[in-house]
């Protein structure tokens, strides 16, 4: 409806405590993104901010809270076929030795997942009844979309180079692949390229 200069579009609350949201704007041809004006809550994202509504019944996590206390160490991997290198960091909890077996959970775009989600903040709760440890992968600027893309030669090297150099530095139980949009089709891929690599997505 258009009222006193503005247009409002009354929708039905989603099954949801806590939204994220754009508008799309279009005009005169173009396509615009944007925040909602009327609502000065963001939350930032890789693709531009996003205006956040938290609902009255909305609880955070406790979790979000924990400290994310534990070393976090690079492990250098060859290239291979690959046109760089995966830059991978390896989160343990604290107190957790190296020959202390503890499932692995293999994070695509793990540094955001870190940042935004409060990744690490979960596997330091988590520890508390279950260790679990962290690799954080991460790809170069420019090589996301190729090597989250279904990349064959991409899956092939983290079943075969990068899960071996996590491994080999510390004792892993079972592996779980986590990723979202691109990063979760290739953890799929992975899965079904090299079933052995992963125990779960």
């Amino acid at each position: 409806a258009w009222s006193d200069g503005r247009w409002t579009l009354d929708l039905p609350r989603p099954a949801a405590w806590r939204l994220e949201y754009q508008f799309t704007v279009r005009r005169d041809g173009d396509t615009v993104w944007t925040t909602d004006p009327g609502n000065p809550r963001r939350v930032p994202n890789p693709f531009g901010d996003k205006s956040e509504i938290r609902f009255p019944d909305y609880r955070e996590p406790p979790w979000l809270l924990t400290p994310a206390t534990g070393p976090v160490t690079e492990i250098a991997t060859p290239a291979g076929r690959l046109a760089r290198p995966v830059p991978v960091r390896l989160f343990s909890p604290a107190g957790l030795a190296s020959d202390q077996p503890a499932p692995l959970l293999l994070a695509h775009d793990g540094s955001d997942l870190a940042e935004r989600g409060r990744l690490l903040s979960w596997a330091a709760q988590h520890a508390r009844t279950q260790p679990i440890r962290v690799a954080l992968l991460d790809p170069p600027e420019g090589l996301r979309d190729q090597w989250y893309s279904a990349d064959p030669d991409y899956c092939a090297h983290l079943a075969e180079v990068v899960l071996p150099a996590i491994t080999a530095r510390a004792l892993t139980g079972p592996v779980i692949g986590l990723g979202a949009s691109l990063g979760a089709l290739a953890m799929l891929t992975l899965q079904r390229r090299h079933p052995g690599s992963v125990s779960g997505l």
